[in-house]
């Protein structure tokens, strides 16, 4: 298994081949990669807040009580055939 520093060095050493037109196209793929990985703790909470929990999925149950909604109505609605 490569060591971190050896896949950096890895890396650089195919960055060498890479033509030099291309070489603004990797930048800016660099740039977006860190730009993308850089978290603080604000933003890490707030993901983690984001996330949905078990009592989120039974908040919402019964929403459809008291509404006339069977298997059959849906089976139609869901497959209902366009006549062209």
């Amino acid at each position: 298994m490569q060591t971190i520093t050896q896949q950096k060095q890895k890396i650089i050493n195919h960055l060498n081949l890479v033509p030099e037109q291309n070489l603004h196209e990797i930048d800016m793929f660099i740039r977006f990669v860190i730009q993308q990985t850089r978290y603080d703790e604000n933003q890490i909470s707030e993901l983690e807040n984001d996330i949905v929990t078990e009592n989120d999925f039974f908040d919402v149950c019964g929403i459809w009580e008291n509404r006339e909604i069977d298997i059959v109505s849906l089976r139609q609605k869901a497959w209902r055939t366009q006549k062209w």
